[in-house]
């Protein structure tokens, strides 16, 4: 029904389509009462923090715009408003019956973050200086791999969140082939990790609040080879940055340390392989930062086909 309707009448459907929100009052024993929905229309804030909700009921984050919309849709410039209007695509229509994503979730505009995103194409020298290509999520384009931490202790919780995300990670045949040795700060097996290091990791990475040994189990418990660990492991550890970023941590990756030496500390057998090792901690303010921008090679460099 909404794919034979104009653009300009589809949010207008939606709404009318979208299942009222509210809470019973007056209820009884049986949990029977009245339905009081929203006292005023949907509202489409674009500020507030996450857990921050418009009166609506929505989340702001999601009435800001700061999740991409899955349906098939395009994005039309807005000229210098630091946005783009989105708009159905009637070349690639949605599933039959189903609402598109803008409609469904009451969005007009998709609002971009002006400090890492610019409207108008880029030419090679701004990727070069550290700019950014296409709009991303700003988790990721703030992201960055700091040397100088301070010798403090992080939240649990927050290092168990970074986990969660590596835990939720996809893998092929959901074999989850990786495992990670922890160390925290003050412990025995912080100070291994240390040791395992070449001799310039070890005199930053030593004041992290924790390092992370990453491993990849290159078998099944049958002893078949698992030909994607290596993959899978690197998702699970691109998981585990982006929500310990997002979480306020700093985080380093590290190829530099002596596999043999890691296997030989902790024990690890032949389908144990040793891969990297991680530091996170909170960064210092005070410290040496790179002296020049994060810089990433084009798109078109290794885009083939």
């Amino acid at each position: 029904m909404l794919a034979d309707l104009p653009d300009h009448r589809v949010p207008r459907l939606a709404a009318r389509l979208r299942p009222r929100r509210g809470r019973v009052v007056g209820a009884g024993e049986e949990g029977l009462g009245r339905f009081r929905g929203p006292s005023h229309p949907p509202h489409r804030a674009v500020g507030g923090q996450r857990d921050q909700r418009t009166p609506a009921g929505r989340p702001a984050s999601v009435a800001a715009g700061r999740y991409w919309p899955v349906a098939p849709a395009r994005l039309a410039p807005q000229g210098d408003r630091g946005g783009a209007r989105l708009t159905r695509d009637p070349t690639r229509p949605g599933p039959a019956g189903t609402l598109p994503t803008r409609a469904a979730l009451g969005l007009s505009e998709i609002i971009r973050p002006r400090s890492t995103v610019s409207q108008t194409s880029q030419t090679t020298s701004d990727v070069e200086n550290g700019e950014i290509e296409y709009p991303i999520l700003p988790v990721l384009a703030d992201r960055w791999s700091p040397r100088a931490y301070l010798p403090v202790d992080i939240d649990q919780s927050k290092l168990n969140s970074a986990f969660e995300a590596a835990r939720w990670s996809p893998s092929w045949a959901n074999n989850q082939p990786w495992a990670y040795v922890v160390g925290r700060r003050g412990s025995g097996t912080f100070d291994t990790i240390v040791d395992t290091l070449v001799d310039f990791n070890q005199g930053w990475a030593s004041k992290a609040s924790a390092l992370i040994l990453t491993i990849a189990l290159t078998h099944d418990g049958d002893g078949q080879p698992r030909p994607t660990a290596l993959y899978d492991l690197g998702q699970s550890v691109a998981h585990f940055t982006v929500q310990a970023h997002a979480e306020g941590l700093s985080v380093r990756q590290m190829g530099g340390f002596h596999a043999d030496r890691a296997r030989a500390s902790f024990g690890l057998d032949d389908h144990e392989q040793p891969v990297s090792v991680i530091a996170v901690g909170t960064v210092d303010p005070e410290g040496p930062r790179a002296s020049k921008p994060r810089t990433r090679k084009p798109q078109r460099s290794f885009l083939r086909g």
